[in-house]
């Protein structure tokens, strides 16, 4: 079963070390936003210090409270970034061939940080607003809007076998084929 959900979109906004990890099966909403904050985040510190011995060189007078000021920003307002976006997830791959997911993760210095796993892997933590879930223990946020084929995302939570029931492998598989000739009929159709 190959999904290779949108080959141009695939090569449009894959990176080159990408290639071959499989298809582009969901890309973030908001990456762009998430890469800009993490920029900003770092570039405030560096506006505070070039402030601070501005400040310093002219001999002017700054007092305790501005200084406290500057300096939560300049060292707290990068780890709350990072804190707050760490776990969302940029893009994801599927390969078929391995049935292995990867994703992107934005680290610290806002450079992707590749998790690969496989579906077993997965451990659902259900939320209102987001889809997260844990990956051998690292959360992960993704939305199910942003995957481009939603059978992919159901793969992916684990959402395409039965939960819970104690039945044999005859049927489930007799339950999976069941599920497989409906959607073949409705194709059809």
């Amino acid at each position: 079963m190959t999904h290779n959900v949108n080959a141009t979109y695939d090569q449009k906004f894959a990176p080159l070390a990408w290639r071959g990890r499989g298809s582009l099966v969901y890309y973030g909403g908001l990456t762009n936003r998430t890469r800009l904050v993490k920029a900003f985040s770092y570039a405030l510190p560096a506006v505070c210090v070039v402030f601070l011995a501005a400040a310093n060189f002219l001999e002017a007078q700054i007092s305790l409270k501005e200084t406290a000021i500057l300096g939560v920003l300049t060292c707290n307002f990068p780890l709350m970034a990072h804190a707050l976006t760490k776990s969302y997830v940029t893009r994801m791959y599927y390969d078929a061939d391995k049935d292995t997911f990867t994703a992107s993760t934005y680290g610290l210095l806002t450079r992707e940080v590749l998790h690969v796993f496989t579906p077993e892997d997965v451990e659902v933590t259900p939320t209102k607003a987001m889809t997260s879930c844990k990956v051998r223990g690292i959360p992960l946020i993704v939305h199910k809007k942003n995957f481009f084929d939603l059978e992919m995302y159901q793969k992916m939570m684990g959402y395409d076998k039965p939960h819970g029931y104690n039945i044999s492998p005859e049927q489930e598989e007799e339950y999976l084929e069941k599920i497989r000739r409906e959607k073949q009929e409705k194709t059809k159709k």
